[in-house]
């Protein structure tokens, strides 16, 4: 595996449903991509971001790029997504950076 990977951020829900639908999403970009690849949620769901992050450094990943999955902003808890990945990124070693979907 590269030393590269996608962590696919999502809210989270409540409704199983939803996070079914997320997690079929992430399929079909996994499938699409040439790095490791995790999802993690903000809230309401598993695996955490945090969790997500510790699986693919687990699995070797150096760089972490990490994609907003959310379609519509939303309130974020007080610890949200920027802090989680910034705390991450003081890791010895490590680095995880904001993409859009686009790219930039």
């Amino acid at each position: 595996m590269s030393e590269t990977a996608v962590l696919l951020c999502g809210h989270g829900s409540r409704d199983p449903d939803a996070i079914v639908e997320f997690e079929m999403a992430a399929a079909a970009l996994r499938a699409r991509l040439d790095h490791d690849f995790a999802t993690g949620y903000l809230e309401f769901a598993r695996p955490t971001i945090q969790e997500g992050l510790g699986q693919l450094v687990a699995r070797g990943a150096r760089h972490i790029l990490a994609v907003p999955g959310m379609l519509f902003a939303a309130s974020v808890p007080p610890l949200g997504k920027k802090d989680r990945l910034r705390a991450f990124s003081t890791h010895p070693g490590q680095t995880c950076a904001k993409k859009s979907i686009t790219g930039s």
